[in-house]
């Protein structure tokens, strides 16, 4: 299944509103050399081959959508999700279902990925189910979503990074974004989650929005 999206995304990797004339492209990196890079410590550390490898986050996703399988079961039976009505939830519902999902299932917010540290804040979580919410692609996924949060730990731990790019906004503290991929069975259908991470300059690596494309 062909994936597209219209979510915009801050790095110098994708634009991703489809009306958009702005695309910088992988072609723009070739002059620039990631060397020229400072990153504080504890940032992930940039894998040059990775830089700008795809076009767009949608490439990404769709080269790749095939090469993973449903390494992490996501549990279906989720009692905060029992007599929910999903199809009238509010952002700020989901929002606070996300955030209880998440600090019931999960025994810390700090994950480790190939030595990494990756942090799930309040307002991470917050952000990335706004993007959700107010994206129609990934709206249609809400339940599924919402049920990831509860293994979002081992989602993280055991996801593979597959594209880099540069903060382009120069919003205070962000510098790299790096974005990952895991496959999912979720309700015994499989999925392809892609997530992004901002590396800031204060260290800390930062889990933000999350996209769900069904194989």
């Amino acid at each position: 299944m062909i994936y597209t999206d219209n979510i915009i995304n801050d790095s110098l990797f994708i634009i991703m509103e489809e009306s958009s004339s702005y695309n910088v492209t992988k072609r723009e990196y070739d002059d620039f050399n990631v060397i020229d890079i400072t990153i504080t410590n504890g940032n992930i550390s940039i894998d040059k081959d990775l830089f700008g490898k795809y076009e767009n986050v949608t490439d990404l996703i769709n080269q790749e959508i095939n090469n993973y399988d449903g390494k992490v079961n996501v549990d279906k039976n989720i009692i905060e999700l029992e007599n929910v009505d999903i199809n009238n939830l509010n952002c700020s519902k989901l929002y606070y279902l996300a955030l209880k999902i998440f600090n019931k299932y999960n025994s810390t917010n700090i994950f480790i990925n190939d030595y990494n540290k990756i942090i799930v804040s309040n307002g991470d979580i917050k952000e990335n189910t706004n993007k959700i919410f107010y994206n129609q692609k990934q709206k249609k996924y809400i339940k599924e979503h919402l049920q990831v949060f509860s293994k979002l730990g081992d989602i993280i731990e055991s996801a593979t990074l597959s594209g880099q790019a540069l903060e382009v906004k120069n919003r205070e503290n962000n510098t790299i974004w790096s974005y990952y991929l895991n496959g999912l069975n979720i309700n015994d259908e499989l999925y392809l989650i892609e997530f992004d991470v901002i590396s800031r300059q204060d260290g800390e690596n930062h889990y933000r929005i999350q996209r769900l494309q069904k194989k």
